[in-house]
């Protein structure tokens, strides 16, 4: 349960409400006739109570390809909420805590299919938009679980929808492409970008790829197959800063 009794009267919650959001916490990201049944509630009755659940910022609601998908908003937020609740009763020590904020709209993907499923809905969803992209040199060595066919597809699937790429790369990015996949994928990638842009190797140290679109972004941890996706425009635009903080310290290939 992801929260306890006393917890659920203190955020003000109805059974029915903790069913949904349990759900979520157990499978992840769930359309709304998963998390019905998931949730033992009639699908009229569910659809009601996601609607409140989103006004008051416990779940977030995503579109793609016209399936409506939920997933719940950080619950470490709604910790911070609870903290404040029983800090302010009488006998307490006083203690408060910063006032909930949600940042960013959270989903999560898990596994190497699900990850690669997410980028081709993400790719029919934004046609026609500037994509930009970090790609350490990290990710390369675990990309290939998801079958390099697959891949190139992926990036057929980006000049067919028409989508122009800005990519940031690391000095060594060719010789683990070719080290870890082949070279098809790496005349690939290279053609698809308008701009690629290199720096040092080594500099970023991760296995994590960042794709970030016009209004979502995607974090992809490619070691271990881990997949966020954040959905919220103050946020989008301060990690659009920071592709272009590093994009100032690269070299265009």
């Amino acid at each position: 349960m992801l929260w306890n009794e006393e917890q659920r009267q203190a955020l003000g919650l109805k059974k029915k409400e903790q069913r949904l959001l349990d759900a979520l916490h157990k499978k992840g990201v769930l359309n709304t006739m998963e998390l019905a049944f998931e949730a033992k509630l009639p699908r009229v009755t569910a659809m009601r109570l996601l609607k409140i659940l989103r006004e008051r910022g416990f779940v977030a609601r995503q579109t793609l390809l016209n399936e409506v998908r939920w997933s719940l908003v950080r619950p470490e937020l709604h910790i911070k909420r609870l903290q404040k609740i029983f800090a302010d009763m009488p006998g307490s020590s006083g203690k408060t805590t910063l006032p909930l904020s949600d940042v960013a709209q959270v989903t999560v993907f898990r596994g190497a299919d699900e990850m690669y499923q997410t980028n081709v809905k993400f790719l029919a969803a934004h046609a026609g938009e500037r994509l930009y992209a970090i790609e350490p040199s990290g990710m390369w060595r675990h990309i290939v679980q998801v079958p390099v066919e697959k891949w190139l597809h992926v990036n057929h699937l980006i000049g067919q929808k028409k989508i122009v790429v800005e990519a940031i790369v690391e000095e060594d990015f060719e010789i683990q492409i070719y080290k870890y996949a082949n070279k098809y994928l790496l005349e690939s990638l290279t053609g698809l970008t308008s701009e690629l842009h290199s720096i040092p190797k080594g500099y970023l140290k991760s296995s994590t790829e960042v794709l970030i679109f016009r209004d979502q972004a995607l974090f992809l941890d490619w070691e271990q197959l881990v997949g966020v996706e954040i959905k919220n425009s103050s946020t989008v635009h301060l990690l659009k800063g920071m592709f272009t903080l590093l994009k100032s310290q690269s070299r265009r290939i």
